[in-house]
């Protein structure tokens, strides 16, 4: 009896330390279930984690390539500007060289050209018996000679009109148009036989207090063969005078029709 005894503790003591054991292995299997269901339910929570931050990483490669284009153009842009502005300046620095290449052309042939003006007559009593002669004087203070130079020379006792308009259509009886040639610093006498008077008109226009006057106009050209027409009209009053010591003359200029070029086109 003793022996089944012991041998029913045995059993017992040997399915209580089994039971025990089973139970520890059925806990530690849980508990190792339990870890494996934590990390993958963690692991998406991962892979979300990750492929945020590879996101984020490839934005910012994107922000830092879109930047660097931006700074590439905006680079271009300036480079383009300032490509602009150098040939704006370049222009501009060729037109005035152009100007002033243009400027010291026009003069040195405005200091070539010939200027051609009549400032003074020349009265002669003694070349015909009983006859005043009126020489107009013409004088080129130019440095080149003229070319294809015409003149128109009259005389009247009233005021006269633009000679321009009379050089048109002039008088036979009262003018002349000729043709002539003044070199450089050089001076010529307009003798027109229309313009000399006999001492005994003159005489009379002494007595009455009578005016003569000499007009007339110049048309030239320089030398070169694209010359412009160059203009110069004169004129002069003339007033007799008795002296006790016989007939005298003094002139003067006009107030008008003595002109030279650009000077001549408002009057």
């Amino acid at each position: 009896m003793l022996l089944r005894r012991n041998k029913s503790r045995r059993q017992k003591h040997i399915q209580a330390h089994t039971t025990t054991r089973e139970q520890e292995t059925s806990a530690l299997a849980k508990k190792d279930n339990t870890k494996k269901s934590r990390k993958q339910a963690s692991k998406p929570f991962e892979t979300r984690a990750s492929g945020t931050k590879h996101a984020a990483k490839n934005n910012g490669a994107q922000k830092s390539r879109t930047a660097a284009m931006a700074s590439v153009a905006r680079s271009n842009t300036w480079a383009a500007w300032a490509m602009v502005g150098v040939t704006i300046v370049t222009g501009a620095v060729l037109f005035l060289q152009w100007r002033t290449l243009q400027e010291t052309n026009r003069l040195a042939a405005t200091d070539q050209r010939p200027y051609v003006a009549s400032t003074d007559i020349r009265l002669s009593e003694k070349e015909l018996p009983g006859y005043w002669m009126f020489d107009v004087l013409v004088t080129n203070s130019g440095g080149t000679p003229t070319r294809d130079m015409r003149y128109l020379a009259m005389k009247s006792q009233t005021p006269p009109g633009d000679p321009a308009i009379a050089f048109a259509n002039p008088p036979d009886e009262i003018s002349q148009i000729d043709r002539g040639l003044v070199a450089p610093n050089g001076t010529i006498r307009l003798r027109l036989g229309g313009l000399g008077l006999p001492t005994t008109v003159l005489e009379k226009m002494a007595d009455e207090r009578g005016i003569l006057f000499l007009s007339g106009v110049i048309y030239y050209r320089d030398q070169s063969k694209s010359s412009r027409e160059y203009v110069t009209k004169y004129c002069f009053d003339v007033h007799p005078i008795r002296r006790s010591e016989g007939l005298a003359v003094q002139y003067n200029q006009c107030i008008h029709w003595n002109c030279m070029d650009d000077d001549c086109i408002c009057r």
